[in-house]
């Protein structure tokens, strides 16, 4: 971003896809010119011509329950839509073409199985029915947990 304007984030995932039109998708940790501010990142589709569009914003709250932020990536599946997770405080989202945004888990919890602060890209099972990441804390020691989630409700 420039100096002035950052609207259209920084801090990108290094981490983006390429759909078979040449379109990259990817995400970013923040928005605006503050480095750490809480509330902050988007996700993006860049066209293979050079056009940028924010798919999304991020929410603007502390803990805010559609999340805030991402460190990671996106994954595309074969009906355009894109699914992901924001960093604070956990969630796994998806991402339909038309827009519609929707939460598929929340990890709010620093203890037991639940997990926090998801990290690392998803992977998606077959057909993506199921979706599998990790988190920074949770789990035995608070150390992460390896989490799934379903996405059998997603047509």
């Amino acid at each position: 971003c420039s100096q002035s304007d950052c609207s259209y984030g920084q801090d990108p995932s290094p981490n983006v896809i390429l759909d078979g039109e040449g379109n990259l998708y990817g995400t970013t940790l923040v928005v605006g010119r503050t480095q750490y501010c809480v509330g902050c990142g988007l996700v993006f589709r860049l066209s293979a011509s050079g056009t940028e569009t924010i798919i999304r914003n991020f929410c603007s709250e502390y803990k805010c329950r559609d999340g805030i932020s991402s460190r990671t990536g996106v994954i595309l599946d074969d009906e355009g839509t894109l699914y992901g997770t924001t960093s604070y405080p956990g969630n796994v989202f998806k991402l339909a073409s038309d827009g519609k945004y929707s939460v598929l888990g929340n990890f709010h919890c620093r203890h037991d199985s639940c997990g926090s602060e998801t990290d690392g890209d998803l992977v998606a099972g077959s057909n993506f029915d199921t979706l599998y990441g990790v988190s920074f804390f949770g789990g035995s020691d608070n150390k992460g947990v390896v989490f799934l989630v379903s996405t059998s409700h997603r047509k």
